[in-house]
């Protein structure tokens, strides 16, 4: 159990700096763009298809953060409505909802990869395989399933939570 904490720690810490690398990356072209654009005249050419791989890549890369973090927007709206006993299994059930729907999302982005690879798709500016992109977006959301699956188990009870052992 200890080297699985290890290599989690060491997988959360690269995904924490690529999120942080990635969302300077963007503030810096978004910053050189600007002022090339408006005090030179002169764009950075093929910003927008960056921008767009860039979210891409910070987006599903802070997903599992999240995930694990259990830092996702949560509505306790009617959590008053019910009973205590029953909000851990309500919890449960959200994160199997949410297993399923991660991994319609990594199922149908790894589809898109593999037809996009399959024809060699690039951007449309500077050519930039889009493939890689999309198989990275994939396997983030297949993490993501699979962190959401196994706080579901610890939801109902049938796994131990990792952080009291």
């Amino acid at each position: 159990m200890r080297l699985l904490k290890a290599a989690w720690l060491q997988v959360d810490r690269l995904l924490a700096v690529t999120v942080c690398a990635m969302l300077m990356a963007l503030m810096a072209l978004t910053f050189a763009d600007v002022i090339g654009r408006y005090l030179f005249n002169s764009p950075i050419p093929g910003t927008a298809e960056l921008t767009e791989l860039g979210m891409g890549i910070l987006i599903f890369a802070g997903l599992p953060l999240v995930t694990a973090s259990r830092g996702q927007i949560r509505v306790s709206l009617f959590d008053r409505l019910i009973p205590a006993s029953l909000l851990p299994l309500l919890d449960g059930l959200i994160a199997l909802f949410s297993t399923v729907v991660l991994g319609v999302f990594a199922w149908r982005i790894g589809a898109d990869a593999a037809y996009r690879g399959g024809f060699g798709d690039m951007t449309p500016y500077l050519h930039l395989p889009v493939a890689p992109f999309a198989w990275f977006m994939s396997a983030m959301a297949v993490w993501s399933m699979i962190l959401t699956f196994f706080q579901g188990l610890q939801q109902f009870g049938i796994m131990r939570n990792a952080n009291r052992a």
